[in-house]
């Protein structure tokens, strides 16, 4: 896996296509995530192009699991059922990428709050 500035950048543009374009990021506060917010700051290039965006990278406050409750359970819920699919099958990473991706569909399809079957209301 290569985890260069130029990589991070293009990785990024995929996402901001995707879903469109994000105004802030919010991570935890991993160590992964500390370490490339680090180096990253520290690289004017990929501040500069975040900065273009219009992007900007914040991190729940510390010691705050709770705070970041919503993505996780999300995160929980893609890893349930794609262990229930490929129980311990060995694939392809075109096929995981397909799975993911289907899965992808599939939670964003849901209604962010309650809908309620009355048409009044």
């Amino acid at each position: 896996m290569n985890l260069s500035e130029e990589t991070f950048i293009l990785a990024f543009r995929r996402f901001a296509s995707r879903k469109s374009l994000p105004k802030i990021k919010i991570s935890d506060n991993g160590t992964t995530f500390i370490a490339a917010a680090k180096q990253l700051t520290r690289s004017s290039s990929v501040i500069e192009k975040l900065n273009n965006f219009g992007t900007t990278w914040k991190f729940i406050p510390k010691r705050a699991p709770w705070y970041g409750g919503f993505w996780e359970r999300l995160i929980g819920l893609t890893k349930d059922s794609i262990k229930k699919i490929l129980v311990r099958s060995l694939i392809q990473i075109e096929l995981l990428r397909t799975i993911v991706t289907e899965f992808e569909a599939i939670l964003n399809v849901r209604p962010l709050t309650y809908v309620s079957s009355d048409p009044i209301r």
